[in-house]
């Protein structure tokens, strides 16, 4: 599962051997670091995962508050000996996080109803692109190493 957690709101997509089977968005779950706990755990318990790809808050320009969900995330995460995979931000040559989620879109048309239009400098960010940023992640790394790695997973101590 991707977990991507953005301003005021919280995204995942869950894939099984590179098959998007699910995707969701809470808003709760942004609001506190309890909240982005619960939610996660929750997530993590439902799904049963046994991998959490979330990006690596030390190269993100996300503010402190993300960064403490983030935390929040990977508590829950190593509390149901879930291994968190800390992703560095994607090169993969997209201009912009609007151009890599209209990848994503093609690659999963399930989700594609869900693809934001590009934003003016002066409006918010849409809440939905948090999910593309989560499937981003997740498939990325599934792509790169989650094929090979999939037994290693289950060998990882706490």
């Amino acid at each position: 599962m991707g977990l991507s957690i953005g301003s005021m709101k919280v995204g995942f997509a869950y894939l099984v051997d590179g098959e998007l089977m699910d995707w969701r968005l809470s808003i709760d779950a942004s609001r506190s670091e309890p909240a982005a706990y619960e939610q996660a755990a929750e997530w993590i318990g439902y799904y049963q995962l046994d991998v959490l790809v979330l990006e690596d808050p030390e190269h993100s320009r996300k503010g402190s508050h993300a960064h403490l969900l983030h935390q929040a995330a990977m508590r829950a995460a190593v509390a149901a000996e879930v291994r968190v995979i800390l992703m560095p931000p994607l090169s993969d040559g997209a201009p912009n996080k609007y151009a890599r989620a209209k990848a994503m879109a093609e690659e999963f048309p399930q989700i594609a109803p869900w693809l934001p239009d590009p934003r003016r400098v002066f409006d918010q960010e849409p809440r939905n692109i948090v999910l593309f940023e989560a499937l981003s992640l997740c498939w990325t790394w599934w792509s790169a190493a989650g094929r090979a790695d999939q037994q290693e997973a289950q060998d990882i101590e706490f």
